[in-house]
């Protein structure tokens, strides 16, 4: 496990010269010949780089660690991408059962498309989408440029014809947590029958999120603060991409290997305007 990268600071530049880590109980030390990479993942990175004193002044100090860099921007706009399915469909699979072929023996994700806002596509869509943006105008006055950089790039990917802020999935299993918590109708876990599931992946969310350390210690994990659909546009273009989910159900070839009038696995995942 990396504790931290180690550093010489000079008044000419501070200069990354190597990394401490623990294996087997033991403190080691390992000095780069030439650079350092930091690869530990979106979420472990920034822990990396907070611990060894490279990001906000301020958190930095919080927690007694001496700074080296002073980079407000370590640990922001975190982008994840929320996924949802919100429809089960019964099927009749035998095929499994008697020759043991089938779609139950893939990997769960069965197909994997992306798509754009269908009805962004046409005259009124492209004018509702425009409507969208302009009562949202100013949501995004960030202080910080990359913020508004990338605001105004995921505009001009959903105004674009040739672009795909969806992903669209149909996997081989069933959800195991109830659509409506409060409801006696939404099943809490797998039921009987044999169903797939579609569901929608935003690919292009405007709602950032932050990964931060809580302490110096590099054993703890890192705090991270989720605000998925916080930007009003994310729930709009989320929402159009889930209503598409039930035309993708009934439209052929996908039509025609689900069970005739199969039943949805939680009578609450069915959509309504």
């Amino acid at each position: 496990m990396v504790k931290k990268i180690l550093f010489t600071n000079s008044e000419a530049e501070i200069r990354a010269t190597g990394i401490q880590f623990q294996k087997d109980g033991e403190i080691m030390t390992v000095k780069a010949r030439k650079e350092i990479i930091v690869t530990a993942g979106a979420l472990q990175s920034p822990k990396i780089l907070e611990i060894s004193g490279v990001g906000s002044a301020k958190l930095l100090r919080s927690h007694n660690i001496d700074v080296q860099i002073d980079n407000p921007h370590i640990g922001e706009n975190l982008q994840d991408h929320i996924l949802c399915f919100i429809r089960a469909l019964k099927a009749a699979m035998k095929e499994y059962v008697t020759t043991k072929t089938g779609p139950l023996l893939s990997i769960g994700v069965a197909s994997y498309a992306y798509l754009p806002v269908l009805e962004f596509l046409f005259e009124d869509g492209q004018k509702t989408l425009q409507g969208l943006f302009d009562s949202h105008a100013d949501h995004e006055k960030a202080e910080n440029p990359v913020v508004a950089l990338y605001y105004y790039r995921a505009k001009s990917l959903l105004e674009s014809k040739d672009e795909a802020p969806g992903a669209f999935l149909v996997v081989s299993s069933q959800a195991i947590l109830p659509v409506d918590p409060d409801s006696k109708d939404s099943p809490a876990g797998p039921v009987a029958g044999k169903y797939i599931m579609l569901g929608i992946m935003l690919s292009k969310p405007l709602s950032k999120e932050s990964v931060h350390i809580e302490s110096f210690d590099p054993n703890k994990e890192p705090a991270i603060g989720p605000t998925f659909l916080t930007h009003p546009l994310d729930m709009e273009i989320f929402a159009r991409h889930m209503r598409y989910l039930e035309t993708i159900a009934e439209s052929a070839p996908l039509r025609l290997l689900l069970k005739e009038n199969g039943g949805h696995w939680d009578p609450n995942s069915v959509l309504k305007d």
